[in-house]
């Protein structure tokens, strides 16, 4: 039986930043996606990178399009829905079922197109390097945020596998840069995944949508 995709509200803002006092905290374990394969949240997690690395290889030209949109809001939600109508390539057969923000799909495939476009780029130097990009959210400004306050720990999360040991030590990492880079008037709720996409989102629009 071909899997099947669940898809979760996009509005990452009203899920992970509704609480009454100001502050931060990083959460390690990952708040989507969700799947009731046996492998777990991991095994979500890897699968989820894969499918948004698939399609960006498979479709250019609509993720980009996708990622145009503003981070995570309701417009890019719809376009990702419209995108994963035709994904059975890169689902392949699976007996699960996988359900996951928008976020958590729009960082693979940021990563991916980052790939594409720049295949021999020193990502370090390269971040260090660039200039923002104006950003259209609160979301997009933290990820802006943090590269411009630690490129060098940004790079190497980008560079390292999905949940593994060195991911989570990069994000432990960021905890300064994402402490100076959370409004200090509202709290929110960081996953590991959800870090390295609002990074992963911003230093593609760096990279990829900035003019040189």
């Amino acid at each position: 039986m071909r899997g099947s995709i669940l898809f979760m509200a996009a509005a990452l803002a009203s899920a992970a930043l509704a609480q009454p006092e100001p502050g931060w905290r990083t959460d390690t374990q990952p708040m989507a996606p969700k799947s009731s394969d046996q492998d777990g949240r991991g095994g979500a997690i890897r699968v989820t990178n894969g499918l948004g690395r698939c399609q960006a290889r498979k479709h250019p030209g609509p993720a980009m399009a996708m990622l145009a949109l503003p981070l995570a809001d309701k417009e890019q939600d719809l376009a990702v829905r419209k995108m994963f109508n035709w994904t059975e390539p890169c689902m392949g057969l699976s007996d699960g079922e996988l359900g996951f923000r928008t976020i958590l799909i729009a960082g693979p495939m940021a990563e991916q197109l980052i790939v594409d476009h720049k295949p021999r780029i020193d990502l370090a130097t390269a971040l260090s390097n660039t200039v923002p990009v104006a950003p259209r959210n609160v979301l997009e400004e933290v990820g802006d945020c943090l590269i411009g306050r630690d490129s060098a720990n940004v790079a190497a999360l980008l560079l390292a596998d999905p949940t593994s040991q060195i991911e989570l030590a990069r994000v432990v990492a960021l905890k300064p840069a994402i402490a100076d880079c959370l409004p200090p008037s509202r709290t929110f709720t960081l996953s590991v995944p959800v870090v390295r996409a609002l990074v992963a989102v911003s230093a593609y629009r760096r990279l990829v949508v900035a003019p040189s």
